[in-house]
């Protein structure tokens, strides 16, 4: 049952209400339309488990609807109750729109829709192949539901692929390998192939208003209900009955095919059996006798499910759906009665304010009646039926079939007379093929005797006569004597008396013509065993594609290099320039361990930057050096060693002393650092001494050279740039 909320629920059981009604129309591309009570007159609602059908009638007086095409439109019904939370819903499963009908009579004018959904849809999906899975086949019941639904199985991927999902599954939907037990032919219908499956298990399918098809494994036990109707409390009923009945069959075998090794077997019986034993008998490729008793089991839960019967007539349950497990409480005749939904048609009519829902237990009461109308009992007869149809008389002009298999006609299509209670003797002879009297067959072979007949211009005596032991006369020219492998002629005829050898001569290919296909080859181009002499092979010069070698050029079937004519692509090597260039590097090999080829050369990639390696026939050593102690000084520049460096830099400690050059302590530094300053003290105070004697001495204390403009001979300048120095 689908899920309402407390309102709804609430609202549906009151002694009254105001009931709501709407759908909703859609189709791609086309303008979305809804109708609700005030264009809806009546709907008529039925749901089983593989059917959902609709019959509604709008309200067309203003002509509103005249114009519009509506076939093919999905349509969403929705019941529903206004209640304290405001106009609440809960929408049906979707239909489409099959046929549309506009109806005028005096005072009226309305349109008729009449709707189908996903299982009825199914039902006109046809196989465009037949599908005839193998006895090794491993496709479970449900990979097989999965690829027809989801049209993916190659003779329904014309069909429309349906979303299933699966809420609830029994231990034999993803277990269970119908194998070639189950069989597709073409034209046969989609939604039987799925029901087929189904009835293999304890699951069933129900198209819902998500638009999805759900696979569960429905409660048909205890006290957790989906639903409850009674009379004291609760949602009320107006009228219900119901009947008792027993599960007929109520006992179901399942064994393996007769052809299989080994072989399975179970059962499963209801309780009924005791009181009127009915059994019924399946045969299927089975992995065990658990599995045949777990298959019995899932086959006799459909036949209990639909066996419950009864009614009832209620208001609108807005959220009923098949399959619910639901209980009536019928308090006047203080009792009750349980079972699943198998039928539920909502009606709601505008001029009788009608707002009701029947339902039934199972769905069996009208198909029984179809199937004892037809001479049959169960449901399983009535696929036979129709799939594989059994008559003791057949009257027909002709027949049309893809298969057409007979009692009398083995697998490799011989016929077997004794099965049709005739022998040839009473067969006519055919156009193509005739009988043979048994005289002239002997162990199936035809026997060219006496009892042989000629036909019209034949003369045996004119025929040429093949002996296949010595020749005994009669015989005459042009006889042939196949003496082993020796085919010999008749040279002289002989009509009596004892053979003669020389009135044979031996066949020669030299009398036998060439021919289109095959030529004859002279004995000199042959040896004693037959084959060819290449001395004797005509070599055309002009446009032959081989040549002879001479066998002075070829020793031990091998081309002498000797005997190669030098080309300018190529040209041969001699023993020394062969030893030089194997001498040579032959490959490069790349990686961070080392070729077992040692003739390469090793690009080390564990370091970076990569190194080049050679072997010495020791070791691989590098190709070139990659550090400071590999390499040797040089003239120009040498090398420092590490511990004289730090950070980049030379130490002062370790810098040898020069004639020009020489370090200092921290101590000597600071002495000269002071004294420099002094003697810029005095240089100064002098030259302004000497400029104020005459005028003509200048002391420039700058950083830069004075310019030949500004400065005189005799003029100082204190280079502040080089430690002070005048």
């Amino acid at each position: 049952m689908r899920t309402l909320s407390d309102t709804l629920s609430a609202a549906q059981q009151a002694m009254s209400m105001d009931a709501l009604i709407k759908i909703v129309l859609t189709l791609s591309g086309q303008t979305t339309r809804t109708y609700d009570r005030d264009r809806i007159l009546d709907i008529n609602h039925t749901e089983e488990p593989f059917s959902q059908t609709c019959k509604l009638i709008l309200d067309n007086s203003d002509g509103t609807l005249t114009a519009l095409d509506l076939k093919g439109y999905k349509g969403v019904i929705s019941y529903g109750i206004t209640t304290g939370a405001g106009d609440e819903y809960s929408a049906a499963a979707p239909l489409w729109v099959i046929s549309q009908q506009f109806n005028s009579s005096p005072g009226v004018l309305d349109c008729t829709l009449e709707l189908a959904g996903i299982p009825n849809l199914m039902a006109e999906d046809k196989a465009s192949a037949k599908y005839l899975p193998e006895s090794t086949d491993v496709k479970t019941v449900k990979t097989l539901l999965g690829e027809i639904l989801g049209a993916t199985l190659a003779c329904f991927n014309h069909c429309t692929a349906y979303e299933i999902v699966w809420d609830s599954e029994d231990s034999l939907i993803d277990t269970f390998r119908p194998k070639d037990s189950f069989r597709i032919y073409v034209s046969g219908s989609r939604l039987a192939a799925v029901r087929k499956l189904l009835d293999l298990t304890k699951c069933v399918m129900r198209a819902e208003d998500d638009g999805r098809i759900h696979v569960f494994q429905p409660t048909i036990s205890g006290e957790a209900y989906d639903y409850e109707y009674s009379l004291s409390s609760g949602h009320t009923f107006f009228s219900k009955a119901y009947r008792k009945r027993l599960v007929i069959p109520n006992y179901i075998a399942v064994s393996s095919q007769p052809d299989d090794d080994p072989q399975y077997s179970g059962t499963a019986q209801d309780d009924s059996y005791t009181l009127l034993p009915k059994r019924d008998y399946k045969q299927m490729r089975l992995e065990s006798d658990a599995q045949a008793a777990s298959v019995a089991e899932a086959i006799l839960s459909k036949h209990q499910l639909w066996a419950e019967t009864g009614a009832a007539d209620v208001p609108i349950n807005v959220g009923a759906e098949v399959f619910d497990y639901v209980k009536v409480t019928d308090q006047r005749e203080d009792d009750n009665r349980i079972g699943n939904l198998g039928h539920l048609t909502r009606h709601y009519n505008a001029y009788k304010a009608e707002w009701r829902m029947s339902f039934s237990f199972g769905s069996w009461m009208n198909v029984r009646k179809t199937l004892a109308n037809l001479g049959l009992s169960s449901a399983d007869e009535l696929e036979e039926y129709f799939t594989r149809l059994m008559v003791k008389d057949l009257y027909v002009e002709n027949i049309l079939a893809e298969n057409m298999s007979f009692i009398w006609i083995d697998p490799d299509n011989t016929v077997d007379l004794s099965q049709i209670g005739d022998t040839l003797d009473n067969l006519a002879d055919g156009e193509v093929y005739a009988r043979v009297k048994t005289l002239h067959l002997d162990a199936g072979q035809i026997k060219l005797d006496e009892n042989v007949y000629y036909s019209s211009g034949y003369n045996p005596s004119e025929k040429r006569r093949v002996f296949r032991a010595e020749p005994t006369t009669p015989y005459d020219l042009g006889d042939l004597w196949l003496d082993g492998s020796v085919t010999k002629r008749c040279t002289t005829a002989r009509a009596s008396g004892a053979y003669v050898a020389g009135d044979w001569t031996q066949v020669s290919i030299d009398e036998i013509g060439d021919g289109v296909t095959y030529q004859r080859a002279k004995s000199a181009s042959l040896t004693a065993d037959g084959l060819i002499i290449l001395d004797e092979v005509y070599i055309d010069s002009e446009s032959g594609t081989y040549d002879l070698v001479a066998r002075a050029d070829i020793s031990a079937h091998h081309i002498k290099l000797s005997s190669v004519e030098q080309s300018a692509g190529y040209r041969t090597a001699s023993d020394t320039e062969k030893g030089t260039w194997n001498g040579k590097e032959i490959g490069v090999h790349r990686g961070t361990t080392a070729p077992a080829d040692t003739d390469k050369l090793w690009v080390d990639t564990s370091v970076t930057p990569n190194v080049w390696k050679r072997y010495t026939g020791a070791a691989w050593v590098k190709c070139t050096p990659t550090e400071l102690d590999e390499i040797a000084d040089g003239t120009t520049y040498s090398r420092v060693l590490t511990t004289d460096i730090s950070a980049g830099h030379i130490l002062l400690s370790s810098v040898t002393q020069s004639a020009t050059y020489r370090s200092v302590s921290d101590t000597e530094k600071g002495t000269w650092g002071s004294a420099g300053t002094d003697a810029t003290q005095a240089l100064a105070d002098a030259a302004t001494a000497q400029s104020t004697a005459d005028g003509k001495i200048v002391s420039f204390y700058q950083d830069t050279e004075p310019t030949a403009g500004e400065s005189s001979t005799g003029d100082f300048w204190i280079d502040t740039n080089d430690k002070n120095k005048v």
